[in-house]
């Protein structure tokens, strides 16, 4: 699943999933064409021989639908100030694969829940998460470290350090 801007940096996905030659594999891209960067990706698709289907924009529920359907999640951009999607990813307990290049992307994925590879290596993380996604546990990952109340707790401790009595 992706939202569809170049941004987003999808072409990264798509040629990966071309080195892989898995007639199985699709990528779902989400959202309005606002940049007319779908064409480009229909093209690359096109020329590579991957599957890529375009939703347009879709509610919430409909995302969260897809995001569940996953088998892995995927973040091949290089600028995301909050990439939450990872961690939406991770609560759904589906695995993810992160650009390495993703300024704030690798400190929220640890070795339970998914991957993260620079972009020559982008295909053998695809490959090893298909092949491995049932020996990780991102939900419970996600628990352990984001969850409302470990999230509550390091927060009140960086009040505390900051000096703010709570």
């Amino acid at each position: 699943i992706a939202y569809l801007r170049s941004r987003k940096n999808q072409e990264l996905l798509i040629r990966a999933m071309a080195k892989l030659h898995n007639s199985a594999l699709t990528c779902v891209c989400i959202g309005a064409d606002r940049e007319g960067y779908r064409a480009q990706l229909e093209k690359l698709a096109s020329d590579l021989g991957v599957r890529v289907t375009f939703t347009g924009e879709v509610s919430k529920a409909e995302v969260n639908r897809l995001v569940n359907q996953s088998k892995i999640g995927v973040l091949c951009a290089r600028r995301d100030a909050v990439p939450r999607a990872i961690l939406e990813y991770m609560a759904a307990d589906v695995p993810v694969l992160v650009n390495a290049e993703l300024l704030a992307g690798a400190r929220y994925v640890g070795p339970q829940a998914g991957l993260v590879k620079p972009p020559a290596e982008f295909h053998l993380g695809l490959a090893e998460l298909l092949e491995n996604r049932r020996n990780y546990s991102p939900r419970a990952f996600f628990l352990e470290k984001y969850s409302k109340e470990k999230t509550l707790d390091t927060f009140q401790k960086l009040l505390q350090n900051a000096g703010v009595n709570i």
